[in-house]
């Protein structure tokens, strides 16, 4: 009787009826039973795909035993031809093994036996159309997606945001398209980059609304970059713009591609053709930071932070470079300017004197009692990280599954075979199937990202304060040795904006306010605003002893003379805006918005001295939810 060796194979632990391991070997044993052949091993690979033959250790073992003719067996029963192999070169080379050492293949479930002439043709043929069909399957699969989008259809996973899906098509969703009008019209008509318009979204209280595929509360830096580069806004469909590739390592990664399918969408815009051009010539410009030619060591230190007293813009740089007839420079004067083309404001305050300034108050503020001992509190604080790295744990897994259930499904289009009588029914639910799981995976690689991105903001969050305070401790006797390019960065992580008066006061002060990232230290209480318009009071101290009053003197005091009614007195707009913040989850509210409140409620307000230039002039009026916590302030306040 002749000798055999049985091999199986699935690609899934889950196997379809008749592929599974136990069902390949029953059907083989009764196989070599009525062909009188005596199963001296069986080799099995389970959850092995049959695209290469590196990676089937049982397969492996088997040609190895073969080649040292272990137990001279003449014959290797397999299922079908599909289990020993998908691919041509694979399924030739590794029969060229078995016929070098005497051995033949034989299929049961098909008619093939390469004992004789004609099954080693037909061997032949059926691995080349096996491996055809598995290419041709995946190709199909693509150009589904592809054509798909070239229709300007939208191509399944979650909607973007702006967006909602109704019967697999993208309907604007108002409440949310009109964060993403915002974005572009911040980041067109201001200076701001993403930061500066999500750090704008973050500070005027726009929330982000949680989807399945955002978890952020907030409009992160990445999420107005994506929104400003995302073709979706524009009407547009695009397709492969992203690619799942493997690393040196073997780590799944998403790769950006700079050539993709870009077609006219059926769905509705939300921003219009020229908005989406300003948006992108400016994407183009601002995307290499320009070189520095002149003044090398040379930097303004409070660009951006230090704000027009006019418009609220950062200003920015201004050099002016005194030159000899010959060309040679011989001095250079530094100062701020406001680069706002619609605002008024053009004087030039001097950078030497603004920067001066700010760093006296600094080194006062550090010399404090009680300002060391809490800011080292400060550097000492610790932030647990354990529910954050849990969630990205979990996210992390979620990608692994998603990118797993598409090599199943890709594994299973492998394992069809075309002599199945439902073989076209098979295909088609796997490529819907395998069309979806792309999907996953890319909503799964956002939610992995957004949490990862979560992560690293408060931990550079934590850093960024360490740095701060630890300098801080130390300022007054660093900061005469730090460069100019070092007290950029240490007051770019301290200082959140500095307000200037639009003339300099009579005692020379320029510097009308100062908002801090962190709190630190101010007389006896702890703040992150340093408000400095009020005049310096000198104190005194006297002794007083009760007498009889010698005479009286009786003053009236009219308070509209003072343009101050009796409930104005009660609390200052900061201190509403205050009172707001802290009850209604860190709400902002503007000193219009309390006017138009304090109005309707009927209370008298002072003179306005901030008139609008136009008296057609349209002005935003207080939405209802705020003004319903405005409201709230102003009775807590005894005002209403």
């Amino acid at each position: 009787m002749r000798k055999a060796y049985i091999y199986t194979r699935v690609s899934t632990a889950i196997q379809v009826d008749g592929y599974s391991l136990e069902a390949q070997e029953k059907t083989l044993r009764k196989f070599a039973d009525a062909k009188d052949m005596v199963v001296v091993n069986i080799y099995s690979d389970e959850g092995k795909s049959g695209k290469d033959i590196e990676n089937r250790p049982a397969f492996q073992q088997m040609l190895k035993d073969i080649k040292s003719h272990k137990d001279d067996v003449s014959a290797v029963l397999v299922f079908k031809l599909s289990r020993f192999g998908r691919n041509t070169l694979d399924v030739l080379k590794s029969y060229d093994v078995l016929k070098n050492n005497g051995c033949s293949l034989i299929c049961s479930e098909e008619p093939i036996d390469t004992s004789t002439a004609m099954g080693e043709v037909f061997l032949a043929i059926l691995a080349a159309i096996a491996t055809m069909e598995r290419e041709n399957i995946m190709v199909q699969t693509m150009a589904g997606r592809i054509q798909k989008a070239s229709d300007g259809k939208w191509n399944g996973g979650f909607a973007p945001y702006g967006y909602s899906l109704e019967e697999g098509k993208l309907v604007i969703n108002e409440e949310e398209a009109e964060i993403i009008r915002l974005i572009f019209d911040k980041y067109i008509n201001t200076g701001m980059g993403y930061h500066g318009v999500a750090k704008w979204l973050e500070e005027n209280g726009y929330k982000k609304k949680i989807r399945q595929n955002g978890k952020l509360s907030y409009f992160s830096e990445e999420f107005v970059k994506c929104a400003l580069d995302n073709c979706i806004y524009n009407g547009k469909i695009h397709f492969g713009k992203r690619k799942q590739e493997k690393s040196k390592t073997g780590k799944i990664y998403a790769k950006e591609q700079t050539d993709y399918l870009v077609a006219e969408g059926i769905h509705e815009a939300i921003i219009d053709d020229e908005t989406w051009r300003l948006a992108q010539d400016k994407r183009q410009k601002t995307k290499g930071r320009q070189q520095k030619k002149y003044d090398l060591e040379h930097y303004y230190q409070l660009s951006g932070i230090v704000k027009c007293p006019c418009c609220g813009k950062g200003l920015v740089g201004q050099p002016n470079h005194k030159r000899r007839p010959d060309g040679t420079r011989y001095t250079s004067v530094y100062s701020y300017r406001c680069n706002n083309h619609d605002c008024n404001y053009k004087r030039l305050p001097n950078e030497k004197k603004i920067n001066g300034a700010v760093e006296e108050i600094l080194t006062a503020l550090v010399s404090n009692p009680k300002f060391a001992q809490k800011m080292k509190d400060r550097v000492d604080q610790k932030v647990d990280y354990s529910e954050l790295d849990a969630t990205i744990e979990r996210l992390s897994q979620n990608v692994k599954q998603a990118i797993q259930r598409k090599d199943r499904l890709i594994a299973q289009i492998d394992n069809l075979s075309i002599i199945d009588a439902n073989y076209d029914r098979k295909s088609v639910d796997l490529e819907k199937r395998l069309d979806d799981a792309y999907d996953k995976i890319a909503d799964a690689d956002n939610l992995l990202k957004e949490a990862m991105e979560r992560r690293e903001k408060v931990r550079q969050e934590q850093i960024n304060g360490e740095i701060v305070y630890k300098n801080l401790l130390v300022f007054d006797k660093v900061i005469s040795k730090c460069s100019d390019i070092e007290k950029k960065k240490l007051y770019e992580l301290l200082i959140k904006e500095i307000q200037i008066y639009e003339t300099p006061q009579e005692d020379g002060r320029q510097i009308k306010s100062i908002i801090f990232n962190f709190p630190v230290m101010y007389g006896k209480d702890e703040v992150d605003y340093m408000c400095l318009s009020e005049k310096q009071i000198d104190e005194s101290v006297v002794l007083l002893s009760q007498q009889k009053a010698d005479d009286y003197l009786e003053v009236e005091i009219d308070l509209d003379e003072l343009d101050a009614t009796s409930a104005e007195t009660k609390a200052t707009y900061e201190e509403i805006k205050k009172y707001v913040a802290e009850h209604n989850d860190g709400m902002k509210v503007s000193n219009l918005y309390i006017a138009q409140v304090k109005k309707k409620c009927g209370i008298e307000l002072g003179q306005n001295f901030n008139l609008p230039k136009s008296e057609n002039a349209k002005q935003p009026q207080c939405p209802k939810e705020k003004e319903d916590a405005i409201v709230e302030a102003l009775k807590a306040f005894q005002m209403i």
